[in-house]
């Protein structure tokens, strides 16, 4: 995690390690975390297609299925 926050920290504007930053949040089942990280690389991204598919799987592991359906069929249109 350390690396990830230095790499952050001297590149900013990159995606990657906030991507890892997430995915090490979602490992340690800290998911409001991780939800934040994966918002903040689609914010920097413009094709935003891969990051809405990890946060529909983010609210679907929180059991709030509805919810990341909705988000994810008016992101498309």
């Amino acid at each position: 995690m350390a690396a990830y926050r230095t790499a952050a920290r001297l590149f900013p504007g990159l995606h990657l390690p906030l991507t890892g930053m997430g995915m090490e949040y979602q490992r340690m089942n800290n998911l409001h975390l991780a939800e934040q990280m994966f918002l903040q690389v689609s914010y920097l991204l413009s094709s935003q297609l891969a990051v809405e598919g990890i946060c529909f799987l983010l609210h679907s592991y929180a059991n709030s299925h509805s919810q990341s359906k909705i988000n994810v069929s008016t992101s498309f249109y």
